[in-house]
């Protein structure tokens, strides 16, 4: 469940805004903003990446920074990584 693993979640919970991308794009090309976690599955295709946008990031000398983790998905319904 999000709400054990992400610090933001009792500001958006699913809500906010969702970052989904193709994963062999670069500099912008093919992003689309969602305001729900759930309309993910409507953008079809392989390779996309879906990631929630932070209101409040966590700064280390006054700088944004990113950490990636991979998973493999098995299951969507239900979710298995």
């Amino acid at each position: 469940e999000l709400r054990k693993v992400d610090p933001q979640y009792e500001l958006s919970g699913q809500q906010g805004v969702w970052i989904v991308k193709a994963s062999n794009s670069s500099k912008g090309v093919g992003i689309k903003l969602l305001d729900r976690l759930s309309n993910a599955s409507d953008c079809r295709g392989a390779g996309r990446v879906v990631q929630k946008y932070l209101e409040n990031p966590l700064l280390i000398a006054g700088r944004k920074f990113d950490v990636r983790c991979w998973v493999l998905v098995t299951s969507w319904n239900p979710l298995v990584v």
